[in-house]
């Protein structure tokens, strides 16, 4: 099913209050980058039609997002958006723990 706006802002919204509702917590030194591409992240994307997960199946080389792609530029981006690297020259998406 395509992405809709309403189904994005519903999914918002439900990352936004899980947010609150542990707010110290997610901002502590102890909240990992990973576990915050778990709980956050990869969920914030998914609504938008991102396929983070590939449940599409598809080969390396097809694929809509690849996670932790290197990149020469320096730094490692969390998420790389092939799908929108066709529109947009830096389509990365990082995880960093809260500062």
């Amino acid at each position: 099913m395509p992405p809709t706006l309403p189904a994005f802002k519903a999914a918002t919204e439900k990352l936004i209050r899980r947010f609150e509702s542990d707010r110290d917590h997610y901002l502590s030194k102890g909240y990992s980058e990973a576990q915050s591409r778990v709980d956050f992240i990869t969920p914030f994307f998914k609504p938008s039609g991102w396929d983070v997960e590939n449940e599409a199946g598809l080969p390396h080389h097809s694929r809509e997002v690849l996670v932790e792609a290197a990149e020469d530029i320096g730094g490692r981006p969390d998420y790389n958006s092939c799908l929108l690297a066709t529109l947009w020259h830096s389509p990365f998406e990082s995880a960093s723990p809260p500062s």
